[in-house]
């Protein structure tokens, strides 16, 4: 059987930004990435995230899945609304079995929480500072920025 390459409509919005970067010349800085953007389709925005729109997930998952249950053998996952567990099957027929994948004390802290209206991305804690770049990058994007316009 041939198989057929599939089309989406982000893939149109990506040779479009692709295209006039190819066209565009040099892209300097960011404004210049953002502009090219913008302007490689009518209506197009674009939201750039700064530092303090970044959350700090923590890991609250336990390591291990019960007995004779493989995350690699996982067939269909569901996260149901209200629940703090996870509901799997490991084949296309059964049943779904209820896992309880947080850390005890997680699950226990959220459950007392769930009568509440729950904001759990506006609770998490985010970035609150730029990370910065490290040396060896800072050197090497230092020697580049020598061949930029001094207006960059």
């Amino acid at each position: 059987m041939a198989s057929w390459p599939t089309f989406m409509a982000p893939d149109a919005v990506h040779a479009a930004i692709t295209k006039k970067l190819k066209t565009s010349g040099d892209v300097d800085d960011i404004e210049d990435f953002v502009t090219n953007i913008k302007e490689s389709r009518k209506n197009l925005d674009v939201d750039v995230l700064q530092h303090k729109d970044m959350v700090l997930f923590t890991n609250d998952c336990k390591t291990t899945l019960p007995k004779d249950w493989n995350i690699q053998n996982l067939k269909i996952i569901e996260f149901r609304g209200g629940k703090l567990s996870m509901f799997a099957r490991n084949d296309y027929n059964g049943e779904f079995k209820e896992l309880h994948i947080l850390k005890k004390k997680v699950e226990r802290d959220l459950r007392k929480k769930m009568g509440e209206e729950l904001d759990l991305i506006n609770m998490m804690e985010r970035e609150k500072k730029p990370r910065g770049v490290n040396e060896v990058k800072k050197k090497e994007l230092l020697t580049l920025a020598k061949s930029m316009p001094v207006s960059r």
